[in-house]
């Protein structure tokens, strides 16, 4: 009797919730089969987390993936469905229907002949797109597949054995390890690193050095202002095997 009784009282709750996320729905003029797609930062909020979008605004994940397990600040593309406005200081109460993991990593540095050796300096076949949101630096780029289980490796670094100019960028370097490990396929992936590891005091830019595989080296200039419209292409965006 008390399992029934549970029972029944559980399946009221879930209506009750249901109606009550609907009752939201309603008056907000969201539709529960509608959805969005957006870059995110997963802010860790006890036992449970939060997103903050590129844009700023603040999600509460009430339903769906509530029970997501990751550190703070890791980026995600994030796939909800909006349940209401203006909850308890969030912009919006959500439904996660889906997190994808962006590679997320801090900048490093280039202290020693050792170090840069770890970092590697193979050529990259290209560099899509570079910009700022949330604090990181956001990379698209195309990468070789490797041809055994070794997963290749992207870094961005600061390099300090080398002397950059006294102004008002900043000097990092993307750099790639294939361990030797190369096929002749190719894909594209992106990776987000989180520019609170350096000092930017009096930075207004990135100037950001890579190189190709013919082993040219370019500098893309990267403005330190926060850009929350760009295009998002989930299969290429999410985590790929590299490290």
């Amino acid at each position: 009797m008390k399992t029934m009784i549970k029972k029944i009282f559980l399946a009221c709750l879930s209506v009750t919730m249901l109606v009550g996320f609907q009752s939201c729905n309603d008056d907000d003029g969201y539709s529960l089969g509608d959805f969005w797609i957006s870059y995110a930062t997963v802010v860790r909020e006890g036992n449970t987390y939060s997103l903050k979008l590129d844009s700023g605004q603040k999600l509460w994940v009430g339903a769906g993936w509530i029970n997501y397990n990751s550190v703070d600040g890791q980026r995600v593309v994030a796939d909800y469905t909006i349940l209401g406005d203006n909850y308890n200081g969030y912009d919006h109460i959500v439904k996660v229907n889906y997190l994808y993991e962006i590679l997320t990593k801090n900048v490093e540095f280039v202290k020693s002949e050792e170090d840069d050796k770890k970092f590697g300096n193979d050529g990259i076949p290209s560099v899509n797109e570079m910009w700022v949101s949330n604090d990181y630096l956001n990379i698209k780029f195309t990468y070789r597949l490797p041809s055994e289980a070794k997963a290749h490796k992207v870094s961005l670094v600061e390099n300090q054995l080398k002397e950059s100019p006294d102004d008002s960028s900043i000097y990092l370097e993307f750099r790639y390890n294939t361990y030797n490990n190369n096929s002749s396929y190719v894909s594209n992936s992106m990776a987000s690193f989180n520019l609170n590891t350096i000092d930017l005091s009096g930075k207004t830019g990135i100037k950001i050095l890579w190189k190709n595989e013919k082993g040219e080296e370019s500098t893309i200039d990267v403005p330190l202002k926060n850009i929350d419209n760009k295009k998002i292409d989930v299969e290429s965006d999410k985590k790929a095997n590299l490290e």
